[in-house]
Parts: structure tokens; sequence; C-alpha cells
């Protein structure tokens, strides 16, 4: 019961994470105002949304259905997710 709660509290902080990244509030991540970097990190931070919503449904089908192998492989591909999206802001930073 309790890691059904806690996929569910994960599932909804993916789609947060998400919504944020789609909705382009995320741009405020970026210091600099040039045009091309601003199209390259809009383009970037959608894809980035759209592969967090997609494990967002992934964690929640965990909270019903959770054999182990599929936990560890969704959290495995969210980490991945994460990492490529902290490589991408640190290419976007100054």
């Amino acid at each position: 019961m309790l890691v059904s709660i806690l996929f569910g509290l994960f599932t909804l902080l993916l789609f947060y994470a998400a919504y944020f990244l789609w909705s382009g509030k995320a741009t405020v991540f970026i210091t600099e105002s040039q045009s091309e970097k601003a199209r390259f990190a809009q383009n970037f931070f959608s894809f980035i949304g759209s592969l967090l919503a997609i494990n967002g449904f992934a964690t929640a089908i965990l909270v019903f259905y959770r054999p182990l192998w599929l936990a560890f492989s969704v959290l495995g591909v969210i980490s991945f997710c994460m990492l490529i999206f902290i490589f991408g802001l640190n290419r976007l930073m100054p």
C-alpha cells in the first residue's frame, strides 16, 4: 500500500514537471536572450517534457501493477531522462 502511495506521488511530480517544461515556464533557466539558443531551449524543454509525461504514465501504471523488473526499469529510464535534462541545461548555460 505504501509503495502505491509513493508511486502515486511520484506520478504527480512527473506530470507537474512535464507541465512546467511544456508550458514554456522553464525558459527562466535561460539567462541569455539569444534567439537561436532560446528556440533550441524551447524545443529541448518540450522534448524533455514529453519524455517526463510518458514516464508519468508509466509510473501511473506502477501504482496498480508493479513487478520489480518494471519498477526498476521505469526508474532507470527516468534517471536517464533527468541526466539528459541536466546535461542539456549545462550546455544551455553561459
